[in-house]
């Protein structure tokens, strides 16, 4: 997280609500940073992505931490395996998962799903080199 940024961004913005993302893993430091008068909230976009449910467990006292995310220190894989999440999570309507949020979303803590998700993204890599050279547009997410 970049502490010394947010630090010095509020009192320069005092009547816009701050909110941060990136790097809060645990609920005590999330429970710090908005205590603190620092932040107003933070944003759990990789976190949620992962664990659509993990707001609401964190609401109800349930848990104190996220998942743990073999990708979560490089930008370059993290982003795009919770793109795929997110598309996942999209595929199926949540009535049809007996409303259990998570559903269908790849856990990259397995290691036979990390590894199905790096050779997709392999694939998807190759196929937007090809799409570069084209001079086309490039869109859509690593399928898995």
């Amino acid at each position: 997280m970049y502490a010394h940024v947010i630090k010095s961004a509020k009192p320069k913005v005092p009547k816009l609500p701050l909110f941060a993302t990136g790097g809060f893993r645990t609920v005590p430091a999330m429970e710090k940073a908005v205590a603190s008068g620092e932040l107003d909230g933070v944003g759990l976009a990789r976190t949620a992505a992962s664990e659509f449910d993990f707001p609401n467990k964190v609401i109800a006292h349930q848990i104190q931490s996220a998942m743990w995310s073999p990708f979560e220190d490089d930008m370059s894989l993290g982003v795009p395996a919770a793109a795929a999440q997110i598309a996942q999570a999209g595929r199926t309507r949540l009535e049809e998962t007996e409303f259990d949020a998570n559903y269908g979303i790849a856990n990259f803590t397995n290691e036979e799903i990390r590894a199905a998700f790096l050779n997709a993204k392999k694939v998807r890599d190759a196929e937007i080199e090809e799409l570069k050279k084209e001079g086309k547009l490039i869109g859509g997410v690593v399928q898995m």
